[in-house]
């Protein structure tokens, strides 16, 4: 089921990984949170930016940004746990923060740290590797 008014399929949380794995906007059928159209789970698009969030803007879940996947790893509630369970897109990614998190929302791009520990797991694509060098030789 699409919803008119944002362009997102309404799903429930366990249908919602393959949404995210394509970068799909989307949101689950809840109607208890604070998320577009009163969702507690969410997929949207900030600019370049592919975020996942569980109960409001200031828990984004994952973040995928030129094709990296960023996850949060701070302590959730049973049900963010779980948000992040449904919603793992089954890859490799780098674990950051909440606030880390939140700062690269905020940003439009990882800190240094996080594209070198990016390079370090070898997520990042062959293009941005000169970035974590770069900030790598900055550090």
């Amino acid at each position: 089921m699409t919803d008119n008014n944002t362009k997102s399929t309404v799903v429930s949380g366990w249908e919602a990984r393959s949404l995210v794995q394509e970068r799909k906007l989307f949101r689950n059928n809840s109607k208890t949170g604070n998320g577009p159209k009163y969702s507690t789970l969410w997929g949207e698009w900030l600019g370049d930016l592919y975020v996942v969030y569980s109960y409001g803007r200031h828990w984004p879940l994952w973040i995928n940004w030129k094709g990296v996947w960023f996850g949060n790893i701070d302590r959730y509630g049973r049900t963010t746990t779980k948000h992040f369970s449904q919603t793992h897109p089954l890859t490799g990614y780098v674990p950051m923060s909440k606030l880390e998190m939140e700062h690269f929302v905020l940003f439009g791009q990882p800190e240094e740290s996080a594209l070198v520990e990016a390079a370090q797991l070898k997520l990042l694509p062959d293009e941005l590797v000169p970035l974590a060098v770069k900030a790598r030789i900055a550090a």
